[in-house]
Order: structure tokens, then sequence, then C-alpha cells
């Protein structure tokens, strides 16, 4: 896979991993892995237990209004969480469609007291290799 500087294309991803051999200016089409990394919270900054059920309720609602506002159309909308030592990731997947093009998306949350990181896993197709979720797996489990 190769990297794509997001915002060098006006997106907010800061960094962007597409197959090999996708055109950096035709992208967005692709399969694509956004990585974002939030910095650490200040010092005596009062860390949310990322395991409660209250958090992860809050948060997937934040989710589910703030991607329906932008996308609409939402269907097969799941939430799930796992937890690696520390840190919790929380997993929210849905699909999306129109006449012509439809898209998978799953949006991994890494949760810990070090930092927050979001990673964004879309694909179009399900012909990818390796799978645009494997990826995304792998890279959140460096940061986990």
């Amino acid at each position: 896979w190769q990297t794509i500087d997001g915002e060098a294309h006006g997106l907010l991803a800061g960094v962007f991993l597409v197959p090999p051999g996708t055109n950096p200016d035709d992208f967005r089409f692709a399969p694509n892995i956004g990585i974002e990394v939030a910095g650490a919270a200040p010092a005596g900054a009062d860390i949310p237990d990322f395991g409660s059920e209250s958090i992860q309720k809050e948060l997937f609602a934040a989710q589910i209004a703030q991607t329906y506002s932008k996308m609409g159309g939402l269907s097969d909308l799941t939430f799930m969480v796992w937890q690696s030592g520390q840190s919790y990731v929380y997993i929210a997947q849905f699909r999306r469609s129109n006449d012509t093009l439809e898209m998978h998306q799953t949006t991994y949350y890494v949760m810990n007291p070090a930092r927050m990181v979001l990673v964004n896993a879309v694909y179009f197709d399900a012909d990818s290799t390796p799978p645009v979720d494997e990826v995304a797996r792998h890279v959140i489990r460096t940061f986990a």
C-alpha cells in the first residue's frame, strides 16, 4: 500500500493508505484507509472510562448523527467494542448505496489514555487485496 497526504488534497485525514498503483490525484474511489491521530490528553486531565457503556453509547450516537447528516441513506449499521490492554477500540460499520455506487465503511476509534486514533476503512467493492478491513486492523494494532 502507498501513502497519500490527505491534507494536500483538501481532506481532513492527515494520511491515506491506498493500494499500489492508485493515482494519487484520483484516489477517492479507490479502497482507502484514512488515519488521524490526536495528541495526548493534557497532564492532569480527567480521562473517561472508555469501557463505560454510557461513554460508548454517547460516541455511537454522535457517530450516527454526524455520519447521517453528511451522507444520509445508511444501512447495515452495526457497532462493536474491542479491548486490547488499556485501549478500547469502538467500531462502527455501515453501508451506503445510490443508483451507481455502493460504499462500505468501517470507522475504528482507538481510545486510550495516551492518545485517540481514528481509522476509516472505505471500499467500494469486495475485491481489494488485501481486504481493506484487514489492513485497517493491522494499522490499529500498532496504536492499541
